[in-house]
């Protein structure tokens, strides 16, 4: 019975703790689908999230954009306002000419009106002398020797006179304008021959400076060879001496070759006598003999022109004169 009643205790006890963790159990779940319920919650607001941080990814993007045009717009309108200061600029420069070019125009009026009124004062003052003139001829000639045609003859010819000489001073009022406007044309070739003249005159004065350089860079070099003149040894003039001994006895040997071939010459000169000596003997003709005396002559010659070019170059070639003398005892 006692086993049985255990039994039954740890049963109550054992259904007891099942019913609590039953109990748990379902507090679990209850918790667990709250905390689904908060996950779907959140990930609802994850994904609104989301689309309002696309939507300002596209908003920033827009804006992006738009100022990456604003700011093309306001490199255009930079450019834009360059040219027309460039534009301006040039206007202003155009004007001060223009402004130039119109008080020099007004100079030129002015002068011409000067002058026109100068040629004015001139004509009246021709015509007033002419008037003048008339009447004094009037007042010396009395009036029944001079008729009433010859009067009229020298009127029409003072008019005639006096639009002569306006014509005259008109031409020259034209003259002068255009030798004023060819003087004008001969400012602008002048101005523009100064603005040559001070180009070649910068070049001038660069090449001047160039040849400053290259006169201080010869005399670098001057003295850098002064310095390697002075620095020559005394074995240095050894070995010169010792070329030039080398070069004397080369010449030696060409001068001993020489008298070589003269003696050589000379031995052929005897053997052509004795040939024609010989031959002198056999042959009668008197013609042949002539001939070969010609040739023993043209041959003799033409040894005394070899040896005066040989005696040349030995002179040319600063040969002493003992050598010469050598040669010409050989020969």
């Amino acid at each position: 019975m006692r086993d049985v009643s255990t039994i039954q205790d740890e049963l109550d006890k054992k259904t007891n703790e099942f019913q609590v963790s039953q109990t748990q159990l379902q507090e679990k779940e209850s918790s667990l689908v709250e905390a689904k319920l908060d996950i779907q919650h959140l990930k609802s607001e994850q994904a609104s999230l989301e689309l309002l941080l696309q939507e300002k990814d596209e908003e920033l993007t827009e804006a992006r954009n738009q100022l990456e045009e604003v700011n093309r717009e306001v490199k255009e309108l930079k450019m834009l306002m360059a040219s027309r200061e460039d534009l301006l600029t040039q206007a202003t420069e155009l004007l001060k000419e223009k402004d130039f070019h119109l008080n020099r125009i007004e100079d030129e009026l002015g002068s011409s009106k000067m002058q026109a009124s100068d040629a004015e004062m001139v004509v009246e003052r021709i015509a007033e002398l002419t008037s003048r003139l008339v009447q004094d001829q009037m007042q010396q000639q009395p009036l029944e020797k001079q008729p009433y045609g010859d009067y009229g003859m020298d009127n029409k010819r003072l008019v005639m006179e006096l639009n002569f000489t306006i014509e005259n001073l008109r031409l020259k009022e034209m003259e002068v304008l255009a030798a004023q406007r060819a003087l004008s044309l001969k400012d602008e070739e002048i101005n523009v021959l100064m603005g040559r003249l001070e180009a070649k005159e910068r070049e001038i004065k660069k090449l001047k400076e160039e040849t400053v350089h290259d006169g201080e860079d010869l005399k670098m070099l001057y003295a850098l060879a002064q310095e390697r003149i002075e620095g020559i040894t005394m074995g240095d003039l050894a070995i010169e001496k010792l070329q030039l001994e080398a070069a004397q006895l080369e010449v030696e040997a060409a001068t001993s070759a020489l008298q070589k071939l003269v003696e050589m010459s000379t031995e052929l000169l005897t053997q052509a006598d004795m040939s024609m000596e010989v031959d002198s003997d056999i042959v009668v003709v008197p013609e042949n003999e002539n001939s070969s005396a010609d040739c023993i002559a043209e041959v003799k010659s033409e040894v005394g022109r070899l040896w005066s070019l040989t005696k040349r170059l030995l002179e040319n070639a600063g040969i002493a004169d003992g050598a010469a003398s050598t040669c010409i005892n050989g020969l």
